[in-house]
């Protein structure tokens, strides 16, 4: 009874150890559909960034100024929109940043 009873331990841990060797094998294929999913985030929504800041210079005539300017100018007509458009730029902001950091890290130490 007591060699069975180790037997089983063992194939237990046996068991535990391969299965954590295939789960850390997975990790940076995982990393990478993080990145490849937080990099599509970060482009659509600058892409929406983009139209809006669009929209606004041509529907107030803001011409070609900066985003900041574009922002300021909306402001002044439109508290709430610009308040909006700026929480979406640095959302972009930090999406991207997020992007950028773990594409500079190695492979191996990239986060799960």
């Amino acid at each position: 009874m007591f060699f069975l009873a180790r037997w089983l331990s063992s194939a237990w841990v046996m068991s535990l150890s391969f299965a954590s060797a295939l789960v850390l094998m997975q990790a940076p294929a995982l990393t990478e559909a993080y990145m490849a999913a937080l990099l599509q985030v970060a482009t659509d929504a600058r892409a929406d960034v983009d139209q809006r800041i669009a929209s606004a210079r041509r529907h107030y005539d803001l011409g070609n100024e900066s985003e900041g300017s574009v922002i300021a100018a909306l402001t002044v007509r439109e508290p709430s929109n610009a308040e909006t458009l700026k929480l979406s730029t640095e959302r972009v902001q930090s999406l991207r940043a997020s992007y950028d950091r773990l594409a500079e890290a190695p492979p191996l130490l990239r986060p799960a």
